[in-house]
């Protein structure tokens, strides 16, 4: 029933309670894992990302536009509205899972976008009437 992890620090007021790490391999968020299958299954956000002008330069880019809009969108679903949440989820197990439209183990290990790359999708998204359009 999972791996045995012995507590940080038992209190001396109240034995009873025990404070334990957390394995960075367990979420709170597996929910998201079905949003992404039906996401995939519609394709909805590529749709939309290949419609959208980034003006980024390309050799700059680590996180495409589909795969910051599907981070956002699923922090939004989970009830994580505020930009600094994204911080917190972009080492979540489920969330990268999630949002990564990519294949292979790397997946795994790499966080998502930052907020300050959040900014800058809103600020990619709202700039162009082109973008809004497509959105």
């Amino acid at each position: 029933m999972g791996e045995h992890q012995g507590n940080l620090f038992e209190p001396q007021f109240n034995r009873s309670v025990k404070v334990q790490a957390t394995d960075h391999r367990i979420t709170a968020n597996a929910g998201v894992l079905l949003l992404r299958e039906a996401e995939h299954r519609l394709g909805l956000f590529d749709s939309i990302a290949k419609d959208i002008r980034d003006p980024r330069r390309p050799d700059r880019i680590r996180y495409r536009i589909d795969e910051l809009i599907r981070e956002r969108t699923f922090a939004m679903a989970v009830v994580c509205s505020a930009q600094d949440d994204v911080d917190r989820l972009a080492h979540d197990p489920a969330f990268r899972a999630s949002a990564w439209n990519r294949t292979g183990d790397k997946v795994a290990d790499e966080p998502l976008a930052s907020q300050p790359t959040q900014s800058r999708l809103i600020s990619i998204l709202a700039r162009q009437q082109c973008n809004l359009e497509a959105v």
